[in-house]
């Protein structure tokens, strides 16, 4: 019985995603504390080399999660691998250019994780609504509400009468 809470097979699906998104909440939370660079910019590679190494721990439960909207295949792992690889090459070359320019690397480094994590739901996105997480906990049918779903709600498109009446009538035939 699905009682709309995500099974443990859910969590492993979006791993990567919530390691990319708990190493930013981190970052952004110890900006006001610490002033160190440096620690920033390791903090970030540690959490890019975290989720992708959580992407092949995602990648052992293939198939699809969160009734249906993400899907975990080669696909997702490839380019989970991907974005990981890319976000840890940024986080590189990106520490002597904001010391050159004196650019706050907190908030960079916060938003590249983040951005890294939107686009892995992307990259496992089986369905439409998945691009949207509150859709997928709007989306979860209840079985005890037929019309649970949230697309349920939508009237479905009826004829009007006069088309109604022109496809009731025979087609006229050349004399």
């Amino acid at each position: 019985m699905n009682n709309g809470l995500p099974t443990l097979t859910d969590i492993h699906l979006v791993l990567p995603e919530l390691v990319w998104c708990a190493f930013g909440v981190f970052i952004m939370l110890l900006q006001p504390v610490l002033k160190n660079r440096h620690f920033f910019t390791f903090l970030a590679l540690v959490g890019a080399i975290g989720g992708t190494a959580f992407s092949v721990v995602s990648a052992w439960n293939y198939g699809p999660g969160f009734s249906g909207l993400i899907l975990s295949d080669a696909f997702s792992l490839f380019f989970h691998l991907l974005l990981g690889t890319v976000a840890f090459l940024v986080i590189l070359a990106s520490e002597s250019y904001l010391e050159r320019e004196n650019l706050d690397s907190p908030e960079f480094l916060a938003l590249l994780l983040f951005a890294t994590a939107g686009m892995g739901v992307l990259a496992s996105a089986q369905e439409l609504p998945a691009m949207s997480w509150p859709a997928i906990a709007a989306n979860r049918p209840n079985p005890t509400n037929p019309r649970s779903n949230i697309f349920s709600s939508v009237p479905s498109p009826r004829p009007s009468s006069s088309m109604a009446s022109r496809s009731s009538t025979a087609p006229r035939t050349p004399r």
